[in-house]
């Protein structure tokens, strides 16, 4: 999304030219009327927020990426790529039911900054005795403008390169002796593969158990790992 050149097109249609800023942005579209004049939008002209692509701050990247750590830790481990992506409408926690990780992720960083000019708060629908649910209550009536990021922004950026993580992992370790003027007279390498197990650390719990109903046990420490192999390296090795 970095190093990104996007086309704009001229108001009357007639030439296209070729826009490289500094920064990321969301690609949604092929083609855009205008470029923004603010560096995240923050300066731009209201309209823009409607017709041309969003500039994305490194500070806003960093929020962003604390943000996704911040909801995985509450929602995670995740049971498949749908699990990661999609929202729980099976929750017990309502923003979990709403959006998934990255949708809710975006909504608490990118776009909590949006003025309200371009998309006021949304308001309560109705009373309690119509059809209509509040469950989008507080989010922007901006939703879907092509300066509002969507989880699919994202997705279409980096889906080329997302990949399953895999449940065996080689881990290599290191340990020193070191005397009292701190020489080093002793060191030692180890090799151990783990692999990681669909049961949970407490078997009290089964393993196809929600998140939301497991043990305190589990929802801190997850899925069980076992030791398949343990080995001494030589220095050669290394």
């Amino acid at each position: 999304m970095e190093g990104l050149g996007l086309p704009v097109i001229s108001e009357d249609g007639s030439s296209v030219s070729w826009e490289n800023p500094d920064g990321a942005r969301i690609p949604r579209f092929s083609g855009y009327p205008t470029r923004p004049d603010g560096w995240d939008n923050n300066n731009a002209p209201a309209d823009d927020y409607w017709k041309s692509y969003r500039r994305i701050g490194y500070d806003e990247l960093d929020a962003l990426a604390e943000q996704i750590v911040k909801e995985v830790k509450e929602r995670g481990p995740f049971r498949s790529f749908a699990a990661f992506v999609n929202r729980d409408p099976e929750s017990k926690t309502q923003k979990h039911q709403i959006s998934g990780v990255l949708q809710t992720a975006l909504d608490e960083t990118l776009n909590k900054g949006l003025p309200a000019e371009i998309g006021s708060v949304a308001k309560e629908v109705g009373n309690k005795d119509d059809n209509f649910s509040d469950a989008n209550k507080d989010h922007s009536q901006a939703a879907g403008t092509t300066s509002y990021a969507l989880q699919g922004d994202l997705l279409q950026a980096l889906g080329p390169i997302l990949q399953v993580r895999s449940d065996y992992f080689r881990i290599r370790c290191m340990g020193e002796s070191l005397d009292s003027s701190g020489r080093v007279i002793a060191r030692a390498y180890c090799e151990s593969f783990v692999q990681r197990y669909p049961d949970y650390v407490d078997n009290s719990d089964a393993a196809e158990v929600r998140h939301d109903d497991l043990t305190k046990v589990n929802r801190q420490f997850g899925r069980r790992f076992k030791i398949v192999s343990f080995r001494w390296l030589s220095d050669e090795e290394i």
